[in-house]
């Protein structure tokens, strides 16, 4: 339950962070200060400038480059929790000079 919460609240995150950060890349593509960027910047301005060829362009370009953004960072974590797989024959070496000292062995 609880971990359900926890990756429902990263979820929302993701999306609040993806909404800001397409929003803040439109206005860097179109060469703007972006000093008040909302959540809602991105879905407002594509209803304003959508039907512009050369906006929905960027707007596309600027919904497309979080998310691939997003979804990268999100497949690392994914990954980064998977368990190891176990060796199969143990992770066996050859002591060196110093771990045999260490031991006492010479």
């Amino acid at each position: 339950m609880v971990l359900t919460l926890v990756a429902l609240a990263l979820l929302a995150a993701l999306l609040l962070g993806g909404a800001c950060l397409a929003g803040y890349t439109f206005f860097l593509l179109n060469q703007a200060s972006p000093r008040q960027i909302r959540p809602d910047t991105w879905w407002l301005y594509w209803q304003a400038y959508g039907h512009l060829p050369a906006q929905r362009t960027r707007l596309l370009l600027a919904a497309a480059l979080p998310c691939a953004l997003l979804l990268g960072v999100l497949l690392m974590a994914v990954l980064a929790l998977l368990p190891r797989p176990r060796a199969l024959y143990g992770d066996a070496r050859w002591a060196s000079e110093r771990e045999i000292r260490d031991a006492g062995l010479l």
